[in-house]
């Protein structure tokens, strides 16, 4: 974020994150677990709330990056959406940006079970988890009509159901559901993966690996462990180095998690609870609770579990999808303190969203129903965040991952 108004805004958030520290934290419930211990050391919860807000305040007032000025001749490229799905196929859609309609244009075969996939930063290649198979493919992606190919494959075993892209373009990391561990993998000059540089074991269930904006920490989500792996990130080596956890709460089951655009902030789904937790990110790489919120309506009694968490590019509001509920649950984010406020569902037309994916601009939203083998497409309003629903588009396969490129 550029020039006067950006400033203004870390500005905003920095003195709000200050006042939060000063009342001793917002939204925590009684019991929470903060970082790595459940408070038996020293310092108390509030304390240790305090000191993240504090923390992530100042980092606030650094100077954020211009942004790269668009060319003012370069054409308006269409937004594709990828979409993995149990055909062993990756099937390829453009999406209308006036009405929303999805039309497929290729399908191309990846291998068995492409249930998660990730870009390059330069947008030139593509990788997908093999769950099945225990596998990380590499394609190459046409930057001029989004077509694909692979170009092959390397072991990853121990059922691998999420992987992404560091933000230098140099490494993937991978989650193993199954075998509890995660891997980093080299990329190549011409773009391709290849064998694991490193496996570690952060715990039962590790369900996602991702680094964060600044290249330097990288967290993995461990639904059976109940907690969030905490690394510092080598960016030239790819290793990661064990920075502690922090707990989630009592049978929260963390899922996934997703990085605030412009502010030091982390949100995680919580797949077993049907909760969105809401973190602080410190400098040094760790997490600590501001709040968790149910991500389902009053009253619901229905089996639920959480699926995605994604925010909004302007930073402004946090989506999470529910499978059973089967809806897109819609939360506000306070301007200084960062806290969400459950502001609204949407039904998702179709059964177990399990993934969903919001465009670069922040215009429209697609969701993947996994069950209901659908596509469904959401225009989203830019003051408020609320959807309204665009078009629906059946799979002839169930589709388990959709991203918008």
């Amino acid at each position: 974020m550029s020039g006067a108004g950006g400033d203004a805004r870390r500005s905003d958030g920095a003195a709000g994150l200050m006042g939060m520290a000063g009342q001793g934290g917002v939204g925590r419930r009684d019991g929470a677990a903060g970082g790595g211990t459940h408070g038996d050391g020293p310092r108390s919860d509030a304390a240790v709330r305090d000191a993240a807000a504090m923390d992530a305040a100042r980092r606030m007032d650094a100077p954020a990056p211009r942004d790269a000025a668009p060319r003012p001749d370069a054409p308006a490229r269409p937004v594709l959406a990828y979409v993995g799905q149990d055909d062993q196929r990756i099937h390829v859609y453009t999406l209308d940006a006036a009405s929303g309609a999805l039309a497929e244009r290729a399908a191309t075969l990846s291998g068995n079970f492409p249930s998660f996939l990730a870009i390059a930063p330069s947008g030139r290649f593509l990788y997908a988890v093999h769950e099945s198979a225990g596998e990380v493919a590499t394609l190459s992606r046409d930057p001029a009509n989004g077509a694909l190919s692979l170009l092959g494959v390397v072991p990853d075993d121990g059922g691998p159901t999420h992987l992404s892209v560091d933000p230098s373009g140099r490494f993937v990391l991978s989650a193993q559901y199954g075998g509890g561990t995660v891997r980093v993998f080299p990329i190549g000059a011409d773009g391709r993966v290849g064998a694991a540089v490193q496996a570690l074991s952060p715990g039962a269930n590790a369900h996602q690996a991702r680094v964060d904006p600044s290249g330097a920490f990288a967290f993995v989500p461990c639904l059976g462990a109940n907690r969030i792996a905490q690394y510092r990130f080598d960016a030239a080596s790819g290793r990661l180095t064990d920075n502690g956890s922090t707990a989630a709460r009592a049978g929260a089951g963390p899922r996934h998690l997703d990085f605030h655009p412009t502010r030091p902030l982390v949100y995680l789904v919580n797949e077993t609870s049907s909760t969105l937790g809401a973190y602080a990110l410190s400098a040094a790489g760790t997490l600590a609770e501001l709040a968790t919120v149910s991500t389902l309506p009053a009253g619901f009694a229905g089996a639920n579990t959480g699926a995605e968490v994604v925010v909004h590019p302007s930073g402004r509001f946090v989506y999470t999808s529910n499978r059973g509920h089967d809806s897109i649950a819609r939360f506000s984010l306070d301007a200084q303190t960062g806290v969400p406020t459950l502001a609204g569902h949407t039904p998702t037309q179709g059964a177990v969203p399990r993934s969903f994916a919001i465009d670069a601009a922040g215009r429209w939203l697609v969701v993947a129903n996994q069950d209901g083998k659908t596509l469904a497409s959401f225009a989203i309003d830019a003051q408020t965040g609320a959807l309204s629903p665009g078009r629906v588009q059946t799979t002839a396969a169930k589709p388990y991952f959709v991203g918008l490129w």
